[in-house]
């Protein structure tokens, strides 16, 4: 027998919290019945935020950003650790829901939701904001459940920016955890976005979005031995890298689900006694979570155009420039890449000596500056075995040192501000200076850009005629009422 749901005020009352919370230090009877929780707050934000109430280059971001990432997801679908997570889902089965990008076949919205994040994340190649992070996994959930609730392409693109918001927020809230506090802070938020955004398309309230994020907050604080911890342990950097995220996604997007069931958790998840702010960040900007104010979040988003991270934008783009100014790797006697101090201790962990597999190549400077000497640019498949091992390179990295440039920690997004001096066997110097490289917010991708980025990824698993009609078809999104206009494009 159900029993007859409680008001809170009520339930206060009958339990006696009232009279508890009188004898409790700086807490008065209205605000132990009265004060909201953090997710309820943010509950009642998301709950009431309209595809109408997004500004048209809130709209145009959005569009561009799925552009982007799908291009991305496209690009890794091929990536062994993507291949190996797709055969376990195979083997486990589900319900055929939702669309796998670049494969015509279905699986369960969860499962879709972590496949396609596999795929967007493998190469390292999808977008990255302040004070860091890659929201745009989001999509991930956003498209899975979308589909299966077969919503629009306004739809999707309100959950886009509402994967953005909560994501960025969240990592302002929390600004200031360090690597050693053992979380990896790039990850734990995507539980709470993904959960958000997938709540909101399953049509929930404000409440029910809340209990969602607390599902899948109180099981996605995820450890940094994934990623850095990894490397200062002694290890090796692996894939587990590019799978945080998306076994996030993937818990957000069931706990949604719970949610949309009545399944309810404590939503003091954030703000509790054992929440994510005593436990697991130490500090919480409670503002910032409870309401939504001033720009949205989507417009910080910046967008990679060499396929690895953040770190690696600038320093690629000056030793562009230097090869662009005929400079070839036969004749450079040395190059000194100068750095912020946080790209300096960036390179304190990632950079390795020997280079064993993809991910530690698409982290270690000396090889991809190295790499972009001796071609003029960094692909994808430059951080494939046969690339990264081979003998002309490696003798190029032994001519890249790093070094400290206190000027550099002036700049905002200072990890992308470098200086390259390249001094050549017959004693020239070429030189280089990079703040702005092409992607950040101040040096932003022109459409076209992006066009060539996503074509470059996609004509090999789709063929250029159908990429063509993906790209078409991808900024025109707002215009699509039932979504497997979408999925048509970009699956295989």
């Amino acid at each position: 027998m159900l029993r007859k749901r409680i008001p809170r005020r009520d339930f206060l009352k009958q339990s006696g919290a009232g009279a508890l919370a009188l004898t409790l230090p700086g807490i008065s009877l209205s605000q132990a019945m009265d004060k909201t929780t953090v997710v309820e707050d943010m509950g009642e934000w998301i709950a009431a935020l309209r595809y109408e109430d997004l500004p048209e280059d809130v709209v145009e971001k959005a569009k561009r950003l799925l552009l982007d990432t799908a291009g991305c997801a496209l690009g890794g679908i091929n990536g062994d650790p993507v291949k190996l997570a797709r055969e376990t889902v195979y083997f486990k089965g589900g319900h055929p829901q939702s669309s796998l990008i670049g494969l015509d076949r279905k699986v369960s919205a969860d499962q879709a939701a972590f496949l396609n994040g596999m795929a967007i994340r493998f190469l390292d190649f999808n977008d990255y904001t302040p004070p860091g992070g890659h929201p745009s996994i989001n999509l991930a959930p956003a498209l899975a459940v979308a589909e299966m609730q077969s919503l629009s392409g306004k739809d999707l693109l309100l959950a886009i920016t509402i994967g953005h918001e909560v994501y960025v927020r969240m990592r302002e809230a929390t600004y200031g955890v360090d690597w050693s506090d053992g979380f990896d802070m790039g990850t734990v938020p995507l539980n709470y976005t993904s959960a958000a955004l997938a709540a909101k398309l399953l049509g929930l309230d404000a409440l029910g979005i809340a209990n969602a994020m607390a599902i899948a907050g109180a099981h996605g604080s995820t450890l940094a031995e994934v990623r850095r911890g990894g490397m200062i342990s002694g290890g090796s950097m692996t894939p587990s890298k590019g799978t945080a995220g998306p076994m996030a996604v993937r818990n957000g997007t069931f706990a949604a689900m719970m949610a949309a069931q009545g399944m309810t958790y404590p939503l003091t998840i954030l703000e509790g006694t054992y929440g994510l702010k005593e436990y697991v960040t130490r500090r919480l900007d409670e503002d910032n979570l409870r309401k939504r104010s001033g720009d949205f979040k989507i417009l910080l988003s910046m967008t990679k155009l060499w396929p690895c991270h953040k770190y690696c934008q600038g320093p690629i783009a000056a030793a562009v420039e230097v090869y662009d100014q005929g400079v070839r790797s036969d004749d450079i006697d040395s190059a000194t890449l100068y750095l912020s101090e946080m790209g300096i201790e960036n390179q304190q962990v990632y950079n390795r000596s020997e280079i064993m597999v993809r991910e530690h190549a698409d982290h270690n400077m000396p090889y991809y500056t190295a790499r972009a000497l001796v071609d003029g640019n960094v692909t994808d498949h430059d951080f494939e075995p046969e690339r990264f091992r081979q003998s002309r390179v490696l003798e190029m990295m032994k001519r890249v040192s790093l070094r400290l440039n206190p000027e550099l920690n002036d700049h905002v997004e200072n990890w992308d501000a470098v200086k390259l001096e390249v001094k050549l066997k017959n004693g020239k110097i070429h030189k280089a200076e990079v703040f702005n490289p092409p992607g950040t917010l101040d040096n932003p991708p022109t459409e076209a850009m992006l066009v060539k980025k996503f074509m470059g990824l996609v004509e090999g698993p789709l063929g250029k005629a159908k990429a063509e009609n993906a790209v078409e078809t991808i900024l025109n999104i707002d215009q699509i009422s039932d979504l497997g206009k979408l999925t048509g494009v970009i699956t295989a």
